[in-house]
């Protein structure tokens, strides 16, 4: 009987023990998949492109504020300044013309009795370009700029006529021009005559002969 009551505990006591490990094997067990559940949140968060993945777009962000460009918000890129714009020269008067004809050929204002003079020959049927042509043929024209070499002169009519500098082409065709024998009263009176003179885009005293 004694041995009989041993052998029952012994069994009651295995029994527990393989009770108890059995409880921890599950508890364990749920341990893990509890892991393996948060794991696998994470990793739907994570905000990985879905194009690269192949799911699902995520929308989880769809309420978050984006910044928005003000209405009043200067421009990306700053327009090019216009360039300026210098006023035409107004021409009433034969006085103004011949004026405005000093200053482009002798480059000064006319004395009182030049003035007169092609006032007068202007009255009398010249017009106001033939003038400015004769001053351009005229002693003083031709010694008033003795002293500056082709390119100077040349430089210098482009500023007079069209109130710029010259493009490299034209200075170089109208210096090769005096270097091989033109004259500079020729070169002047076809400055007179050219279509950039008539423009009135060019010539700022463009009323003072057309």
């Amino acid at each position: 009987m004694r041995f009989a009551s041993l052998a029952r505990i012994s069994a009651l006591l295995v029994a527990a023990a393989f009770a108890a490990g059995c409880a921890q094997d599950e508890a364990t067990g749920s341990k893990i998949r509890n892991a393996g559940a948060v794991d696998s949140t994470d990793d739907g968060a994570s905000g990985s492109d879905p194009s690269e993945t192949g799911g699902s777009t995520n929308n989880t962000n769809d309420n978050v504020a984006k910044p928005v460009t003000p209405a009043n918000a200067p421009a990306t890129t700053t327009p090019a300044a216009k360039p300026i714009e210098k006023a035409a020269i107004a021409c009433g008067t034969d006085i103004d013309s011949v004026t405005q004809s000093y200053a482009i050929a002798l480059q000064r204002k006319p004395d009182d009795g030049g003035l007169q003079n092609w006032v007068g020959i202007i009255q009398q049927g010249e017009t106001r370009l033939g003038v400015l042509k004769r001053i351009l043929q005229s002693t003083e024209f031709n010694t008033a700029f003795e002293q500056l070499t082709n390119a100077e002169f040349v430089t210098s009519l482009y500023r007079s006529f069209f109130d710029r500098d010259p493009d490299a082409a034209g200075l170089a065709g109208w210096v090769g021009n005096l270097d091989g024998g033109g004259s500079r009263s020729g070169i002047a009176i076809a400055f007179a005559d050219s279509e950039e003179f008539k423009s009135p885009n060019s010539n700022r005293a463009v009323a003072c002969y057309f």
